[in-house]
Formats: structure tokens, C-alpha cells, sequence
């Protein structure tokens, strides 16, 4: 799901683990569910160790209100908007790719069945958002 050209210097050994998965290991278009399953779970560790890293109290512990913390404070540092732009859309959309709503469905759903182009063009969208997250963390 992660194309090779995205190298990302991650500290924390078993997100590293999970994002080297998703990387080389995984093939979407074979395993889909497993994808979806732990692009979840990458996207959701991912924002917990920034929240951890710069010692940031969401309004409350659900994954939406951690990731808009993280989206905040990436932005007061001066992260570009557009870099922002896909999380913005993600956290107030139901329906957009890599939405909150979306990604549990991928985990708590069992009639909901992830589509690989879907999950691919998420990953592209998002991909420098997670640039970003861990270039600041480093």
C-alpha cells in the first residue's frame, strides 16, 4: 500500500515494524483486509506517538479528537495547509478516504469490505501528512 519511494525515519520500533509491513510485506491488492486493517492502526499509533512526543491533551481519547490535537499543533508549527488539507477533509467528512468513520468500519465491520484502488489513493493523499508527522517527531 506504501510505495517504495516513501521513506519515513520512524523511532518507535513496532510502528516502524507496521509501516515496513504496509510497505514491502503487505500487498494490497492481494491482502486488502490486512491493509485496511493496519493502515488503521499505523494511522492511529502515528498519532498517538505525536501526541505523546510533544506532550498534547486531546479534548477527549476518541481518534478523531486525537488526530484534529495532532492537525493543530501541526499547524501552529507551520505546516503547510495543503499538506493538512487530506486530514481536514478526512476528519470532517463521513465519507472521504481515510476517514475516521471509515477506518473503524475496516476494523468493527464485518459486511464492509475495503476497495484497493480506495485504499491506495488514501495512502497517496495521506502520504505527506505522515511525512510531516514524522519529520517533526524527529
Amino acid at each position: 500500500m506504501i510505495p517504495k519511494s516513501c521513506i519515513l525515519e520512524i523511532d518507535e520500533p513496532r510502528i516502524n515494524a507496521i509501516y515496513l509491513e504496509l510497505r514491502s510485506k503487505i500487498d494490497v491488492h492481494e491482502a486488502p483486509n490486512a491493509a485496511a486493517v493496519m493502515s488503521r492502526v499505523f494511522f492511529e499509533m502515528s498519532v498517538d506517538h505525536y501526541l505523546a512526543t510533544f506532550k498534547i491533551k486531546p479534548a477527549n481519547e476518541h481518534l478523531k479528537s486525537k488526530a484534529a490535537a495532532v492537525r493543530d499543533d501541526m499547524k501552529a508549527k507551520g505546516v503547510d495547509k495543503d499538506v493538512l488539507s487530506p486530514l481536514n477533509h478526512a476528519l470532517s467528512n463521513q465519507g472521504a478516504q481515510f476517514a475516521i468513520d471509515l477506518l473503524h468500519m475496516y476494523v468493527h465491520h464485518r459486511r464492509f469490505a475495503p476497495i484497493t484502488t480506495d485504499l491506495i489513493t488514501s495512502w497517496d493523499n495521506m502520504q505527506p501528512f505522515f511525512e510531516a508527522l514524522w519529520e517533526l517527531v524527529k
